[in-house]
């Protein structure tokens, strides 16, 4: 078949190679990846950010994040005010649990809030504060026009009591418990009233955000403090979290 030998030889060589190699597959179908992140308690951590690659998602109010996979994958989870972690996770239902970051000087120059602190500081920002906006609520003249008349700038200063005190227990700057601003052409409402515009700054009427640190002013992690409102007989709620919109940035309490 050969007249020179050394073709031969060589075609010799090139079938036995092509034996020898592995199969080349192609990639797999894509496969569900269910993570939930949740703390040393087993509560659910929202906010979460969680790194495939160049692919980042957030937990949503449950702690649960979902990605399409073709195989096992190494995850970077991370979340304010706990220990980063990397996982290397195949596809299917998996739980991440995060330890707190307390050092033990932070720790002791800061008590942990007492139940008589509703409104007090929280290893975990954004657990359920329903108990903060009673507190305020108990006390508020503005709740009692916003529940009583559904006056909705009254609400609105109800939202911004709320978030005033847990930004003054745990006061930072450019992060932390803030408000929602809105342009133009959105419902919003000022300290005198609400409408598509109002005079001066505007904002979400009865929502307050909390905005981890380093993050964009637009990945604020929002709560509804108010069922109803704009409506006699309005409801206390802590309802979140909210559905994002890029036009909607975390500010600091005015």
């Amino acid at each position: 078949m050969f007249a020179d030998p050394r073709l031969y030889a060589v075609a010799l060589l090139l079938s036995v190679y092509a034996a020898a190699r592995p199969p080349i597959h192609a990639a797999g179908p894509l496969v569900n990846l269910n993570v939930v992140v949740l703390d040393a308690a087993a509560r659910p951590i929202v906010g979460a950010r969680l790194t495939i690659g160049a692919e980042v998602r957030r937990t949503d109010g449950g702690g649960f994040v979902n990605f399409a996979v073709q195989g096992p994958v190494m995850v970077d989870v991370v979340a304010p005010g706990y220990v980063s972690k990397r996982v290397d996770l195949p596809p299917g239902n998996h739980r991440v649990h995060l330890e707190a970051r307390v050092s033990r000087v932070r720790a002791l120059a800061r008590p942990r809030s007492r139940p008589s602190d509703p409104c007090g500081a929280r290893d975990n920002p954004t657990d359920n504060r329903l108990e903060c906006a009673r507190s305020i609520a108990a006390r508020s003249v503005h709740w009692r026009a916003c529940t009583n008349l559904g006056n909705d700038v009254a609400c609105h200063r109800y939202a911004r009591e709320v978030a005033t005190a847990l930004a003054r227990a745990e006061p930072h700057q450019g992060w932390g418990w803030g408000l929602i601003a809105k342009p133009r052409g959105q419902r919003q409402c000022s300290l005198t009233e609400c409408g598509p515009e109002v005079r001066g700054a505007g904002f979400a009427q009865d929502a307050i955000a909390y905005l981890p640190q380093g993050e964009d002013r637009k990945h604020w992690i929002g709560f509804d403090l108010v069922g109803g409102a704009g409506a006699p007989g309005a409801s206390l709620n802590w309802t979140g979290p909210l559905p994002r919109r890029e036009d909607n940035l975390w500010v600091p309490v005015p």
